[in-house]
């Protein structure tokens, strides 16, 4: 019984710590941006302060070296990158010229996107109680952004928030590809991931002359200070959401991210002063509800496979072993789906 609470605990907190320091970067992020007029001097100064993190981490780990010993897995992690930046790229143009309601509820359709690949590519049969789980967690998403019918309008240059959601929906299933068949560690997806958006960030600044703004914009300590906090949540984000690639499928991580629109919205709460609205709230409830939903089926299949496998008694909890037994379980089965998608390829 000790094992198995002090399991869920842990996984919890993976779980809830990702979705704070998501939601703590993207309020930095927001901040930051605002400050200097230019998304991609943000993302550079950011990117780049997380480089340092991750560098003194790999030092610290003493796994600098493996980063030149990747081979041909280089393509892949380069692969990574280039779509970690197109994903922001994608959804600041979008933000630039399209609506911002619209676009916090597109950006959110990524959730969708990967239930349709989980299902369609990988052929991993969701049950109908997780689709409906994580489209009413989506739904109370969409009252937490306080989005109406008079604020959603779709145009032309909306497609941006679609091609992000998109990207940053292929980017997980390659990383989670990468760290199932070619075992590749967190550590150095997250490091060239890293250092590729940073590297495009800084040609970005130059190409569009953003650069410069540097040199005229007044930095004062409360910048330094959140651009610090703020790389060091870009290192936290690296390191607890590979963390729950590794154990949870993709869908499942997607929907546990769906909860960041409501630490935000504590976050505005607390920092800003802003006031939460009776539909913020019945949005807040919802997402409850989904995501009850979700985990309880999801708890209910991993305790029937462990009956199964392990022919215990109905009345028995697993403990940590056969927790871990399942998810290896899963794995392998994770992997000769991808294997089987290669071979067809081929």
């Amino acid at each position: 019984m000790y094992s198995f609470v002090k399991t869920s605990v842990k996984k919890t907190s993976a779980i809830v710590l990702m979705d704070v320091v998501w939601a703590a970067y993207l309020f930095i992020s927001n901040w930051v941006v605002d400050y200097l007029d230019s998304a991609f001097v943000a993302g550079m100064l950011l990117r780049g302060a997380a480089f340092v993190f991750l560098t003194v981490f790999l030092l610290c780990k003493k796994e600098f070296r493996e980063l030149f010993k990747q081979g041909k897995i280089t393509w892949i992690l380069l692969l990574i990158g280039v779509l970690g930046f197109t994903t922001d790229l994608f959804a600041n143009i979008g933000f630039k010229y399209g609506n911002l309601s619209t676009g916090a509820v597109l950006l959110k359709t990524d959730i969708i996107m990967t239930n349709v690949i989980t299902v369609v590519i990988f052929k991993h049969k969701l049950h109908a109680k997780e689709w409906i789980g994580s489209l009413i967690m989506l739904g109370g998403v969409i009252l937490v952004l306080g989005v109406g019918s008079k604020n959603f309008s779709f145009n032309w240059y909306d497609l941006f928030f679609i091609a992000s959601a998109i990207s940053v929906t292929i980017d997980a299933f390659i990383i989670k590809h990468a760290k199932n068949v070619y075992h590749v560690k967190s550590d150095m997806i997250a490091y060239y991931n890293n250092m590729v958006v940073l590297v495009l960030f800084t040609l970005a600044s130059f190409i569009s002359g953003d650069f410069k703004l540097l040199g005229v914009v007044k930095l004062n300590y409360v910048f330094y200070i959140l651009f610090v906090v703020g790389g060091l949540a870009q290192t936290c984000i690296y390191i607890f959401y590979y963390y729950n690639l590794d154990r949870m499928q993709v869908w499942q991580v997607k929907l546990a991210l769906l909860v960041i629109p409501v630490i935000s919205l504590i976050l505005g709460v607390l920092v800003d002063g802003e006031k939460v609205t009776w539909l913020q709230g019945l949005g807040i409830g919802i997402m409850l509800i989904g995501a009850v939903i979700v985990v309880v089926h999801v708890k209910l299949k991993k305790h029937e496979k462990v009956i199964k496998q392990t022919e215990m008694g109905l009345s028995e909890i697993p403990n940590e072993g056969e927790i871990k037994h399942i998810d290896e379980l899963e794995n392998k089965q994770e992997n000769e789906d991808l294997g089987g998608e290669n071979e067809s390829n081929n």
